[in-house]
């Protein structure tokens, strides 16, 4: 199958986007960025989609604020082509971008389950399907000494939204971030907007803004990293799948819907209090084997359950049992994996 993303390009190594899982699969993708014009938007589009004939067209998250959407769903539609869309800044932003546009897509994957309904009431077929981690990226690379720190924090802070979007994500610093600050340990903490001085924050404990080629080398220099998620019963922040995907311990604030996925100090551990995290964090700077046995049932969880190809096969099998006419094909064992697999599937027709 050919699938077209319209967004900016170097999408498939990126946890926001299914691109890579796609392509994982078998299918062929292709990316037509339209941030960088040359040609007009319309222009562009229009010899996207004619020179690569594709089958489905994907787009992923708020970015179509930066360019004229009306003009690309019009020639979307003029084309007949099914048009899905990821709608990963649910639930938070559910009202300011994702249903903006909502007459433009013909079926809405949101990572947040509590906005399905809301989709369905208005007349957009949807279904919930969380983020992911990228196995490719997210994984335990050599650490590094600038980045070696017991404790992280990798976060933007976020102080220009109302503050009732933000209100759990402040609880989350509180019970996190802030007693391990006033304790004294050895944490450092990444993102933007963190020096504003609205916390108080030392300046020896910023790092500042790090780029995404960074993430797993920082993770994978750390003991223990502290999760922010952005409300409590909504949906789980990818952060958690990329420190899960690096093997880095987390502690994470408990949500119920996170507890759905990963079990407390089976997968990662989860605080409700300050005075947990303290307990939390204490006792497994001092218990390294205990430490590293979590983190690596976690990665292996992950992997197993919630890599970027696991959802591409979840949202192609949603999208055929709605109706859609999607050709779902895994790609073929090659190679030495492929021998093995015919030895194996030979051995056992012999023994019928």
């Amino acid at each position: 199958m050919k699938i077209l993303h319209f967004g900016p390009a170097g999408g498939e190594r990126t946890t926001f986007s299914l691109l890579g899982g796609l392509t994982n699969l078998g299918h062929e993708v292709k990316t037509c960025n339209i941030h960088k014009l040359k040609l007009s938007m319309s222009e562009k589009a229009e010899k996207a989609i004619n020179e690569f004939k594709p089958d489905l067209i994907v787009t992923i998250g708020g970015w179509h604020q930066h360019f004229d959407a009306a003009v690309l769903w019009q020639i979307i539609k003029k084309h007949g082509l099914p048009h899905v869309y990821w709608a990963i800044e649910d639930p938070t932003f559910f009202d300011w971008s994702s249903t903006v546009h909502l007459s433009a897509y013909d079926f809405v994957f949101t990572v947040s389950e509590k906005c399905v309904p809301l989709y369905n009431q208005r007349g957009t077929p949807a279904a919930y399907l969380p983020q992911a981690c990228n196995p490719a990226v997210h994984k335990r690379v050599p650490p590094l000494a600038k980045y070696r720190n017991d404790i992280i924090v990798l976060s933007n802070k976020y102080q220009e939204y109302d503050s009732e979007r933000c209100a759990f994500r402040h609880k989350c610093y509180h019970d996190l971030v802030e007693p391990v600050l006033q304790a004294g340990y050895d944490i450092k903490i990444y993102g933007r907007g963190w020096d504003d001085g609205m916390f108080s924050i030392p300046a020896d404990k910023l790092g500042g803004y790090v780029g995404r080629d960074t993430v797993p080398a920082i993770y994978s220099s750390a003991k223990l990293v502290l999760i922010i998620q952005w409300d409590y019963d909504g949906h789980i922040c990818y952060k958690t799948f990329e420190a899960l995907g690096c093997r880095c311990l987390q502690i994470a604030p408990y949500t119920p819907v996170q507890a759905k996925f990963f079990q407390h100090k089976q997968h990662l551990l989860y605080s409700r209090s300050p005075e947990e995290t303290i307990h939390l964090v204490d006792y497994y700077l001092r218990n390294t084997a205990e430490r590293e046995k979590i983190a690596l049932q976690g990665q292996r969880e992950a992997y197993k359950n919630h890599s970027l190809t696991v959802r591409a096969r979840q949202a192609l099998e949603t999208l055929q049992a709605h109706g859609f006419s999607v050709d779902y094909i895994q790609k073929k064992p090659s190679g030495q994996k492929a021998k093995l697999k015919e030895k194996k599937n030979a051995k056992a027709r012999s023994k019928k």
